[in-house]
C-alpha cells in the first residue's frame, strides 16, 4: 500500500472519528503527522516495512517479531516463588 493511500485513509478516519481524538487532528497536515507517528511505531515493532524510495508500506508477518533463543530461568513468569 502506498503512503499516499494511507494518508487518504487516515484523513477519512479523522473526519469520521474527530470527536474521539485531540483537537489538533483537524488542523492541516495533522493526518500526515499522525500517520508517520503510527508508521514509525509499527516499523519499530517489525509489523511493517517502509520503503521510503518507492513510498510503499508492506505488512510483515507478526511472527517475525519473535526471535528463537535460549530461555532464561529468571524470565519465566511461572517460576516458583518462595514465601
Amino acid at each position: 500500500m502506498t503512503i499516499s493511500e494511507l494518508e487518504v485513509y487516515v484523513e477519512s478516519l479523522i473526519r469520521q472519528h474527530r470527536h474521539h481524538w485531540r483537537k489538533d487532528v483537524s488542523e492541516p497536515g495533522a493526518a500526515s503527522v499522525l500517520l508517520y507517528e503510527a508508521l514509525g511505531r509499527m516499523e519499530m515493532l517489525r509489523l511493517i516495512d517502509v520503503d521510503p524510495k518507492n513510498h510503499v508500506v508492506t505488512p510483515l508477518p507478526a511472527i517475525g517479531r519473535f526471535a528463537v533463543g535460549t530461555p532464561h530461568a529468571d524470565a519465566s513468569p511461572m517460576r516458583e516463588r518462595t514465601p
